[in-house]
This record gives C-alpha cells, structure tokens and sequence, in this order.
C-alpha cells in the first residue's frame, strides 16, 4: 500500500510543473505541500493538496486570484480540466493532470495555513507511533475499496481516519504490549491491530455519545453535551474545530467495520493471505499505479537524454512522457512467510 519511488517522482514531476505556472504568474510565491502527499500516507489514487502563500493577496481576493491561476493552468500543458470551487468555505482550485502526468487531482488553496499545520502535527505522531502509518495505509485502502473515503461525498477523509487510528493506538483497548505499536515489523503485530481496530470501532465505540480529542484527551473518549448521530472528531492542533462534520455515511463506517471484524476472527492468525480476505485492490488501483511508474519511467529517460544532449533538466516545463495503454495490468501477490499476518502487494506489467 505504501508509496513506491516511482509515484513519488511522478508527484515531484507535478509539484515541479505547478511551481512554473504559480512562479510564472507570482513569482516568489511560496508553495508547500499538505495532507497525505506530505505525510507519505497517499495511495496512487490520493490528490495532491498545495498550499500557495501569497503575503500580499488579501481574503478578499484570493477568490479572483485562484481564477487568474486557473487561466494559467489552461495553457500549460500540465492539465486536463481546471475549475475554481469560489463557493467552499475554503476556495480551492481544483486541476486534474493530464495522462502524461499521471491523471492526478490537485487542489490549490491560497494563504490558508491549516493543512501545512496539520502535516507537522501527524509528522510528529508518525514518529512516536511507528504502528501509526502500516495501520492507516491498510485502512486508507479499505475505505478506498469500500468507496468510503470521499469527504466531499459523505465519506472519512485522510485526516479523520489518521485522528481515529492516533485514539485507537492511544487506547489501546485490548491492552496489547507496547512493542506491537512501537515495533510493529518486529513483533509482527499488524492483524492484531488491525482486529483490535476493527473491533473497538465495529462493536464497542459508541459514537452517539462520545466524541474524540487526541491532543487533550489522549486514549480517552469524551461525553457529548447531547446525544446524536454525528461523528465527533476534533482537530489534533485546534481542539475546538470539528473535522468530521461532513461526514453523514457513520453507520455505514462502523458497519463495514464490524464486517470485517467477523471477517476476521473466522481467519487463523499464521493465515499469510488474512489480509488479503477484507483489502482487495481493485482495477482502478493497479491501473494508476502503474500508469505513475510509467510516468516516472518515462520522466527519468527524459531526463537522462536532456543531460546528455547538453540540455539543463530545469530550464522548462517538465517533459511529457509518453502515454501507454494500462489495459494489460496485472497484478501479483507475494505472501511473506515470516510470521502471523505481513504481507507484501507486488504490482507487474505483462
């Protein structure tokens, strides 16, 4: 599930092509990346989230500045489709790559600082929590599989998921020993978090009365004023902000938790293929996978050829690589027989 080097350039290759359009219009504008392209929790088909600061663009005009950069976007090479969201409570711009560059959606906000924020604040629990990143990317891919994980659709976002994953790892409700989150690839703990996961969520968490607050409340569930059938999850460096209000499929959520919950305990542990019973990739996943080894592929030759010939790599626009036909993907599965339930996903192409 985790980001391989190859979809790592084709995203650096699409950072690099939005740098020189923003430049080109704003030149010294600063440009960071947020969410899970910058924490490194991003499958093939995550977005690419884009924070632009611009000092001297006020609230009032960030809204006729993201347009200017849409025009900007029109005539690069990089895109396919662009369109301004002027209505969202934050306005973004909304891109999508074209073939060559991986078919990717960006979205670009203006001087809004809370995703960049948020990325040193997960940084920093990726770090004491060594469980933390196997356990969301396992479940990154679940949702994706179950079509749960669209926000703008009702579904739980990247950062909701990653806030309940840091309270199930702080509780740690079967009491398990601090070496299955601390080294979880040596004591080969993953399927028993992953249970413990289902479990708690599935079954025992009660989300009509308790709501959640990792940063002031670590491991502990806290009452809601009232009653309801709302998702409570407050933000890990702004307690008092809401990041679950969009989310309006909860029963679902916790439904397909308990489903694999049962799953699961039908499964003996020293089973290789456990995971592979509740995670399946599908075909839209294997084929952007390797629509963006392609692209690096490509981008690397590219490259190699441009250095030889006496051309500078930065002196223009990223090269576009050369579009292929996906339809003959393949995927491969390699079992790792070391122990109850790591497994590794091999993707080819034939």
């Amino acid at each position: 599930m985790q980001q391989t080097p190859d979809e790592k350039r084709a995203r650096e290759l699409v950072m690099t092509g939005i740098r020189r359009v923003v430049h080109g219009r704003f030149y010294g504008a600063e440009i960071r990346l947020y969410g899970s392209s910058a924490t490194g929790l991003c499958l093939p088909t995550s977005d690419i989230d884009v924070a632009i600061k611009l000092p001297r663009i006020t609230e009032a005009d960030v809204k006729r500045t993201l347009f200017q950069l849409s025009s900007q976007f029109r005539s690069a090479a990089l895109t396919s489709n662009v369109f301004v969201n002027h209505h969202a409570k934050v306005p973004i711009l909304i891109l999508g790559t074209r073939d060559e560059y991986g078919s990717l959606n960006v979205d670009i906000n203006i001087n809004d600082e809370s995703g960049t924020r948020g990325v040193e604040v997960i940084n920093g629990y990726l770090a004491q929590m060594p469980a933390l990143r196997p356990l969301v990317l396992l479940l990154k891919g679940f949702l994706h599989q179950k079509r749960l994980n669209d926000a703008p659709r009702g579904g739980l976002g990247s950062y909701a998921l990653v806030c309940l994953c840091i309270h199930f790892l702080q509780a740690n409700p079967s009491n398990r020993p601090q070496e299955y989150i601390d080294k979880p690839m040596e004591s080969e703990s993953l399927g028993f978090l992953l249970i413990d996961f289902m479990f708690y969520y599935g079954l025992t968490f009660d989300y009509a009365t308790s709501y959640i607050s990792s940063a002031t409340s670590p491991g502990r569930l806290l009452p809601k004023t009232e009653e309801n059938e709302v998702l409570s999850i407050r933000c890990l460096f702004n307690p008092e902000n809401e990041i679950a209000k969009s989310v309006n499929k909860v029963r679902a959520f916790f439904q397909v938790f308990k489903d694999a919950y049962s799953t699961l305990l039908q499964l003996n542990l020293m089973d290789q293929t456990m995971l592979g019973q509740i995670i399946r990739l599908d075909q839209k996943f294997i084929d952007q996978r390797v629509l963006l080894s392609r692209v690096a592929l490509s981008t690397d030759r590219t490259s190699t050829h441009r250095v030889h010939h006496g051309h500078h790599p930065n002196h223009s626009l990223p090269p576009r690589p050369p579009s292929g036909n996906l339809s003959r993907a393949t995927r491969t599965w390699k079992d790792r027989p070391v122990g109850s339930n790591r497994m590794q996903y091999h993707l080819s192409v034939a």
